[in-house]
């Protein structure tokens, strides 16, 4: 007698997220400047003028390829399908004017344009061109600070409002040189999976912003509150 068992992945959500990063990682500077040499090269609709574009050597580098092109391949290794950049570039300004306008109804438009049934896991390979894309940005915005010089620690908060924190001679100080709102990260906490019961997932991708504190920063000024209320009694 035969008996059948269902195969068990022991891979966590967090072994899944490092396995399809890591090929990235390794790939992101060649990527960044691929995406930096086809902007340089485009001609303003869409595609570049390919004269002059060196051909890639033909190992590893299927990826960039894609890039000096104007693509994005959807995994790190072996691409089968490709998205181009301006149809990132296009899903990116109307999520930020709509953000209810999620990956499934972009990959179902792309579909319908392209006459093919639509599929679920087209959406899964959306989502992961796209985060590289965001990536690559990212990193092309943070070579732009570090040119400029506006990479230092606190440079937003000390530039952001001329109006607030740009201090001419001799200004009058006044009662309340700023005023600041917060919300006690009661919205934040809700990302914490524990408070619905279940068990929270690592994950070591970092937020790139200069608007997120990490928790070792928060954790710096822990005692601070509780030594002045021993001090103030």
């Amino acid at each position: 007698m035969w008996i059948w068992s269902r195969y068990v992945d022991p891979c966590t959500r967090t072994d899944h997220i490092e396995n399809e990063m890591n090929p990235w990682d390794i790939q992101m500077d060649c990527l960044v400047e691929a995406y930096l040499y086809y902007r340089h090269c485009s001609s303003e609709d869409g595609m570049p003028n390919c004269n002059g574009i060196p051909a890639p050597s033909p190992s590893n580098d299927t990826q960039r390829a894609l890039v000096y092109h104007g693509y994005i391949g959807c995994v790190p290794v072996y691409p089968t399908i490709a998205i181009s950049l301006c149809t990132l570039d296009a899903y990116r300004q109307m999520h930020r004017v709509c953000p209810s306008f999620g990956f499934q109804a972009q990959c179902r438009a792309l579909c319908f344009l392209h006459d093919i049934p639509y599929r679920p896991y087209l959406t899964m390979q959306l989502s992961s061109a796209f985060n590289i894309y965001l990536e690559i940005l990212q990193r092309v915005d943070q070579c732009l600070r570090t040119a400029l010089k506006r990479d230092t620690p606190n440079w937003c908060l000390l530039n952001s409002c001329p109006a607030c924190f740009y201090k001419l001679n001799d200004e009058p100080k006044l009662e309340f040189e700023w005023l600041v709102s917060v919300d006690g990260n009661n919205s934040l906490k809700r990302w914490d999976l524990t408070i619905y019961g279940t068990n929270a997932q690592l994950d070591s991708q970092k937020a790139h912003s200069d608007f997120w504190v990490d928790p070792e920063s928060v954790d710096k000024f822990s005692g601070e509150v509780r030594s002045q209320a021993v001090s103030v009694d």
